[in-house]
């Protein structure tokens, strides 16, 4: 069964657009104003890029694809951090229109099954794994790298011993809280186990990466303050990147919670010495 499409603009490539959707299956609204846009059941949107933020500000809103009109890297990268799920080149045929409206109702399908860790709100590791198996395949379609940051806290075990399981759950409450502040908007947040977090950051490069990550350790620097009592916390955050699709997910996390265990070792040493 197809989804439901709105696509919104003036220009002939709306027309190209709805007949190659149609075709596929979908059923097909166009609006020309943004404003009469969304109806009674919009799974995705299709736009302008410049049109990406009314959309992406709406508090239920459907997955967005943005057209891109000069099909550059940083209008790509643009649109995606004003929060469109996918996008797509000003002249992108119609197989390349049907993959990236797929794709987006995917991604936002998994941002929306991202609440399904009881505790934190944020994704599972079955979300993490869908998700990951998504990304890695789109690798070769879009700007940049995939990352995988292994996120994990340092000293949580005498926290519990300390002051219970009850005060250790909501220190990790807030501390997914922080990591969710910390990403971008497309950034997936996902609760591995325990005090262990995954942060999946799409179309990235290194410096980018190292950049994402020292926001996190910057996040997660702060005590945790709790019924009057201050409970401090840190963490150990391991980076892997990667532009091969054929990697195996696993082993992206994997090399990151190898870099993980490297930082925390390395850090032992300093504080011994």
């Amino acid at each position: 069964m197809g989804a439901h499409i709105t696509i919104v603009g003036h220009e002939a490539w709306t027309a190209a657009a709805a007949e190659a959707l149609a075709t596929a299956g979908h059923a097909v609204v166009h609006a020309a104003d943004p404003r009469t846009a969304l109806h009674e059941r919009t799974d995705c949107i299709v736009c302008d890029d410049h049109h990406v933020t009314a959309f992406a500000a709406l508090r239920e809103r459907p997955s967005i694809v943005a057209r891109v009109g000069d099909g550059s890297c940083d209008a790509a990268l643009a649109a995606l951090q004003w929060g469109a799920d996918e996008c797509l080149d000003a002249d992108a045929p119609a197989a390349a229109l049907l993959r990236a409206v797929a794709l987006a109702m995917a991604r936002r399908q998994a941002a929306l099954a991202a609440r399904r860790d009881p505790l934190t709100g944020t994704a599972d590791r079955a979300v993490l794994r869908d998700y990951l198996a998504s990304a890695m395949a789109e690798i070769p379609n879009g700007p940049g790298a995939l990352a995988a940051l292994f996120v994990d806290l340092d000293g949580f075990k005498a926290v519990n011993d300390a002051y219970g399981h009850e005060t250790g759950d909501r220190v990790i409450v807030d501390v997914a809280r922080r990591l969710q502040g910390a990403v971008r908007p497309n950034d997936l947040v996902a609760r591995y186990g325990g005090d262990e977090f995954v942060v999946v950051c799409e179309h990235v490069d290194i410096r980018e990466t190292r950049a994402i990550a020292a926001r996190l350790r910057r996040a997660l620097s702060h005590p945790v303050g709790l019924d009057g009592r201050t409970i401090p916390i840190g963490a150990s955050i391991g980076v892997a990147i990667t532009r091969d699709p054929t990697l195996a997910p696993v082993r992206l996390l994997a090399a990151a919670d190898a870099d993980m265990y490297r930082v925390k070792a390395s850090r032992r040493m300093h504080e011994a010495a």
